[in-house]
């Protein structure tokens, strides 16, 4: 506990100056449900370059959110963070070898595009 407080004290202060930071014109653009796919694909990018624990990406996703972003934008970014982190890119090489890396890349990334995808189309129809 007295390792991960900090941990999440500065996670939450984080996630509190990316809602001031992140510009609206960038959200409405970019992240928005009104972006759709390019919102959807820079999701799943963003999510693999968070190189983190759950105790600071979560409140920085919800900070991403609460901004204004799509649910296909947030979906996308938790499956892109959580299936393909490349912070864990190193020893997955090291143990199961650059072709496991490269191959779980390549088989991963349709299922976050999918899963942003479908969390799109229903914040649609249910909007």
């Amino acid at each position: 506990m007295i390792k991960t407080i900090p941990l999440i004290v500065g996670a939450f202060i984080l996630a509190g100056m990316i809602e001031v930071l992140i510009p609206g014109e960038f959200v409405q653009s970019w992240l928005s449900k009104e972006a759709g796919i390019k919102g959807i694909v820079l999701g799943t990018f963003g999510g693999m370059m968070l190189a983190m624990g759950p105790y600071a990406a979560f409140p920085i996703i919800a900070s991403i959110l609460a901004s204004g972003a799509g649910l296909g934008t947030v979906v996308s970014l938790i499956t892109g963070w959580c299936i393909l982190g490349l912070s864990k890119a190193p020893y997955e090489a090291a143990f199961f070898g650059g072709k496991f890396f490269v191959y779980k890349l390549l088989f991963s990334l349709p299922f976050c595009f999918a899963a942003g995808f479908l969390a799109h189309v229903l914040e649609i129809m249910v909007s």
